[in-house]
């Protein structure tokens, strides 16, 4: 790992790494994963949520894949949706409906947290579930 661009890929795994063990994965609590299910959209939220929101909307993860909501009838169902991978080609739709926009949206927060891989992050996950 000689060339130039090796090292700095390396380093920024590195920093990204140091950044989600020291910053991000402290965030996700029980308690944190609680107050986003009683409050997905925003207002109100606390510091540690919006730091934990932030990392997860800047930072996906590459061989995962990219979620978003499809508003399937108005105000009342929506769909998870893959996004492609292909620049042009329209999402994927998958069985999983909503009637909700909150529970739509905690949906997808959790599949992202999951995606982290990070044993410790699923363990909260694991404590939130109904």
């Amino acid at each position: 790992m000689s060339d130039p661009v090796s090292k700095t890929e390396a380093a920024a795994r590195d920093v990204d790494r140091f950044i989600f063990e020291n910053t991000i994965k402290p965030t996700v609590t029980p308690a944190t994963i609680a107050e986003h299910k009683a409050n997905p959209c925003g207002r109100g939220q606390s510091p540690e949520l919006k730091i934990l929101l932030g990392y997860l909307r800047r930072n996906p993860v590459k061989s995962k894949p990219r979620y978003l909501l499809v508003e399937i009838e108005p105000f009342r169902e929506w769909s998870l949706a893959l996004h492609s991978r292909r620049r042009g080609d329209p999402p994927t739709l998958t069985n999983e409906r909503f009637t909700s926009l909150a529970a739509a949206q905690h949906a997808v927060f959790l599949k992202r947290l999951l995606d982290l891989g990070d044993p410790g992050v699923a363990r909260a996950v694991e404590q939130n579930e109904d």
